[in-house]
């Protein structure tokens, strides 16, 4: 069963957003499965019935964007670096970036999405900070509704690093003036914080 929520209408009668809901039209009593979404394109599900932990997942999103950001935030991993030896060093990281085919513009394909990222250099040609994105190779497809645009600074060592990461659901590319990405769609933890490390 669908069921659609309209948001309530502004002042000139447009309404704003909506929420969908999909359960199971004959759910079984032990367990049974509910899907939501709504404007910003998150796909949350959840497991209710005698047998739940009654915890909200998230279908994650960005594709590769997730072992990426792991790979360049890992202390000491891209800090005082050449261009070179971080491209080098995220073809060998060790969360599954080695396996992918990697392009000349520094991007992969994996889990649906195309991702890329490009460093940013000090006056002296070492790497102090990054962006990165990942947009969906079919939009509209399942894991291809948002797109995601990180950007990162490399502090110096012994620092922490940072990210802050920003989608939109719209089929372009994401930027620094979109909302930020939740956490939970990286695997950074619940939904309720956004997707800023660190937090």
């Amino acid at each position: 069963m669908l069921t659609y929520h309209p948001a309530l209408p502004d002042s000139a009668g447009k309404v704003g957003g909506y929420k969908l809901v999909a359960e199971e039209a004959h759910p079984n009593p032990k367990n049974h499965l509910t899907v939501v979404t709504d404007d910003s394109g998150v796909v949350q599900y959840r497991y209710d019935g005698d047998l739940s932990v009654r915890q909200t997942y998230v279908y994650s999103g960005g594709g590769g964007l997730h072992p990426l950001l792991t790979c360049l935030l890992q202390e000491n991993f891209i800090g005082n670096r050449s261009e070179a030896e971080v491209a080098e060093k995220l073809r060998a990281c060790s969360t599954g970036l080695y396996y992918l085919n990697w392009t000349a513009d520094h991007g992969f394909v994996s889990g649906g999405y195309f991702t890329r990222y490009q460093l940013t250099l000090n006056s002296r040609g070492k790497v102090v900070g990054f962006s990165a994105e990942a947009r969906p190779v079919k939009y509209g497809e399942l894991y291809g509704v948002r797109s995601y645009f990180a950007v990162g600074k490399i502090d110096s060592p012994g620092k922490k690093n940072s990210v802050n990461v920003y989608a939109t659901p719209e089929n372009r590319p994401a930027t620094a003036s979109d909302p930020l990405a939740l956490a939970c769609e990286l695997g950074w933890g619940d939904c309720s914080h956004p997707a800023i490390l660190p937090n």
